[in-house]
């Protein structure tokens, strides 16, 4: 799982180094192999930054290493919850991109939950749109926001996005 606040995601005083060890340990148990380096460069961070606090890291950079922290127990499936709402625009795309080439890389497949239709169009292959916890419309991301069947879902793809065919 990668939350939407990445920092509130950490423990406040350990080191994300802590952190991501006692999240593998929790998970895959004592003698689980885990390459904190390697986990940083995987996610474009320098080394270093392991060794720091969650509040003495950017946004986008405790979001990079929430990612590492989910990839470190080499999962088949990453849930992703609002993981771009609280980045401004730059720090989307970076983070957009690091998760399309992890999952690409790894073979690990992502269920983005997200209000941005926009960005559920640039990343996501397809879409479920849900309307007070009930499934309106699900099926290939191009054909619903293209062509929406039912009427929440076209008022919705209407009011956020501008459509080039």
């Amino acid at each position: 799982m990668i939350f939407q606040n990445a920092p509130a995601s950490f423990h406040p005083r350990r080191t994300i180094a802590e952190s991501i060890t006692e999240s593998v340990r929790n998970l895959r148990g004592r003698s689980a192999p885990l390459d904190l380096a390697s986990l940083a460069d995987r996610v474009g961070l320098q080394r270093e930054l392991m060794d720091r606090t969650p509040r003495q890291l950017s946004g986008g950079q405790c979001q990079r290493m929430a990612i590492a922290r989910a990839m470190a127990v080499e999962p088949e499936i990453l849930l992703c919850d609002e993981i771009t709402s609280a980045l401004d625009v730059s720090s989307q795309a970076q983070i957009l991109h690091l998760l399309a080439d992890i999952c690409r890389e790894s073979h690990t497949s992502a269920i983005f939950v997200s209000h941005d239709l926009a960005v559920i169009r640039c990343l996501c292959d397809r879409v479920m749109i849900m309307r007070d916890g009930a499934l309106v419309e699900e099926g290939p991301t191009a054909q619903v926001i293209r062509q929406p069947r039912e009427a929440y879902t076209k008022k919705l793809v209407d009011s956020v996005l501008e459509i080039k065919n």
